[in-house]
């Protein structure tokens, strides 16, 4: 965080400190959270000589995010929230100098039980940019407990509600929500303090079901693009709503047109992206059923998208690999409306991995997908009707 006011008393010579909020692991296995100081803007760090200050002699105490928080009488102060990954819980402190916290109350799990929680955030958005119209999101990244397998592995959630600074109350108790249904998304963290009050996250595209086992090196995973955070009503809903953000649109090559026209009830039409690309497909069903595009990579099938007019659902069907544990092969679901006739989806491929962005962004999936080093090949193919598709691409 940027400690610009000095609460912390970190600061030297005039100079205000970046202080980083972190978990130590003790000698004894023990969490507690600490503090790393710079006063070089983040170029070099130092660890605050007192040690942890925050320990509840706990071994699953993790994951801190702190915040600045503003009360209605304008005072300010600081605000953490942790998990204890094991219990699970989320908790909630507070800190008039990032040194000192008290306790100020827990969010305990409304769901499925099994699970450990991870790397909470909390967060205020406009809904539909209305200032009068304010929510805050909670997110929590999940796992199986050690030895339990839920079929999904790691995901990440959130839901709605209200913070008044100590406590956060949610809209509907239990109603977690999906904030990306693929496979491959994690721990996602958000920026605070950004112009224009925008809420930025990235994610970590894996699954601990096989994380220690993809066919990569020297590095293991990758981070998401930057996504936008917004909050959106849709038929009455208020939804999570995420979209790639503008810098990196703004560094796309120009668009080209891939496909444009009619597309015959079992034709295919293939699109040679080579290794990076960004396919923003239309497709209007008229009497066909589905949508299948098919990415491919040195002739093999990898994986496949399909939209489906009668379910108005939208499926990531992964293959398996003999190279991946049989967790890798998957199929994943989310629902995608049609609007004025239409599917309109954005799909990003990035060498091994796939987001896809529907609905204004409250319909989101990512997923890692694993092939040699030839460039990728997505092949359209309809059914039951003819169609019409159009598909644009900027190809990296």
């Amino acid at each position: 965080v940027d400690d610009s006011h000095n609460t912390s008393r970190l600061g030297l010579d005039g100079v205000t400190p970046v202080v980083a909020v972190y978990t130590s692991v003790l000698p004894n296995g023990i969490q507690a959270q600490s503090l790393a100081v710079s006063t070089d803007r983040g170029h070099t760090w130092s660890r605050h000589s007192g040690g942890p200050v925050l320990n509840r002699n706990s071994a699953g105490f993790r994951d801190p995010k702190v915040f600045r928080h503003t009360a209605a009488d304008g005072s300010s102060r600081w605000v953490m929230v942790a998990v204890e990954a094991h219990y699970p819980a989320i908790l909630i402190y507070s800190s008039p100098d990032l040194r000192d916290w008290t306790y100020e109350s827990l969010i305990t799990p409304h769901g499925a039980e099994g699970l450990v929680w991870e790397c909470p955030d909390l967060f205020p958005l406009t809904v539909d940019g209305n200032s009068g119209d304010i929510a805050w999101v909670l997110l929590a990244s999940t796992n199986p407990r050690a030895g339990e397998d839920d079929g999904q592995g790691s995901a990440m959630n959130y839901v709605l509600g209200d913070f008044d600074g100590h406590t956060f109350t949610p809209d509907a108790p239990g109603r977690w929500r999906r904030l990306d249904h693929g496979r491959d998304f994690y721990a996602g963290v958000t920026f605070s303090g950004m112009p224009g009050e925008r809420r930025v996250m990235m994610g970590w595209l894996s699954n601990w079901q096989y994380a220690a086992s993809v066919p990569t090196a020297p590095f293991r995973g990758a981070m998401s693009l930057p996504r936008d955070l917004s909050l959106c009503s849709r038929d009455g809903v208020v939804e999570l709503c995420q979209r790639v953000s503008p810098e990196v649109e703004a560094s796309w090559p120009t668009s080209e047109v891939a496909i444009a026209g009619a597309l015959a009830p079992g034709q295919m039409r293939a699109i040679e992206c080579g290794i990076h690309a960004v396919l923003d497909v239309a497709w209007k069903p008229g009497d066909s059923q589905t949508l299948e595009l098919d990415i491919r990579a040195g002739g093999n099938s990898r994986a496949v998208v399909t939209y489906d007019t009668t379910l108005e659902e939208l499926t990531f069907r992964r293959e398996e690999d003999a190279a991946l544990p049989p967790s890798f092969a998957s199929s994943n679901s989310m629902s995608v409306a049609l609007v004025d006739g239409a599917l309109r989806v954005r799909v990003v491929l990035d060498a091994h991995l796939v987001e896809i962005f529907s609905s204004d962004g409250a319909a989101v999936m990512s997923h890692q997908v694993f092939a040699p080093s030839d460039p990728w090949v997505v092949t359209a193919r309809g059914t039951h009707g003819e169609s019409l598709l159009n598909v644009t691409m900027r190809r990296g």
